[in-house]
């Protein structure tokens, strides 16, 4: 290894050059999605909830559609399964979670809105234990599901005596959302259809 970068001229090999591009990839990706509810917190100033993001995601749909086009052999779905996989997409994680979330983040911080929306994975695997039944998690997997749902619990304070409060509806629109999204990934699965991802986003969008 060292006679090899030395033959090189210290310049480091393909796979350190991959694992720093995989590295600042996810750092990229990690920035971009914190911020993401800031900028919906920014914007609920100037636009109606489901306006707001109705126009966020036609934006971002003619985006992907033409790299679909671009970066794909199969730019439009073909047959039953994969428009219904572009049905499932298009309602539950594009429609449903957008929707749900940009009302209930009205009256909730950005911070609060990401660590509920951070339980689409717990939500995830309690829909997956249902629907597919062949992925059952190991109890140890249930006992971190236990765990994250009682996290979120106690972060979202829930107080009893005022459970009609704006915050809590806010805080449950917010889980419906989370949910929608999590059902979707699920039936997502269960559709088998082979759709390249990107025309599955560009047409859900």
């Amino acid at each position: 290894m060292a006679q090899s970068r030395a033959l090189q001229g210290g310049r480091p090999d393909s796979s350190d050059v991959s694992r720093y591009r995989t590295v600042a990839s996810f750092l990229l990706l990690a920035v971009a999605w914190g911020t993401a509810f800031v900028a919906i917190r920014a914007g609920l100033e100037y636009f109606p909830p489901v306006l707001f993001a109705a126009l966020r995601y036609d934006l971002a749909a003619a985006f992907m559609l033409a790299y679909a086009a671009y970066a794909t052999d199969r730019p439009v779905p073909r047959t039953r399964e994969e428009w219904l996989a572009v049905g499932i997409g298009g309602t539950l994680l594009i429609a449903a979670y957008h929707a749900f979330l940009f009302v209930g983040q009205q009256s909730v911080t950005s911070a609060m809105a990401a660590v509920i929306v951070s339980l689409s994975p717990v939500l995830t695997t309690a829909f997956a234990r249902v629907l597919l039944p062949s992925e059952r998690l190991a109890p140890a997997g249930l006992l971190g599901m236990a765990l994250g749902l009682a996290g979120v619990a106690i972060l979202s304070r829930p107080d009893p005596g005022n459970v009609l409060s704006a915050d809590v509806i806010a805080t449950g629109l917010i889980l419906a959302g989370a949910a929608a999204f999590a059902l979707g990934s699920v039936l997502l699965r269960r559709a088998e259809a082979e759709l390249p991802i990107e025309t599955l986003e560009g047409w859900s969008m």
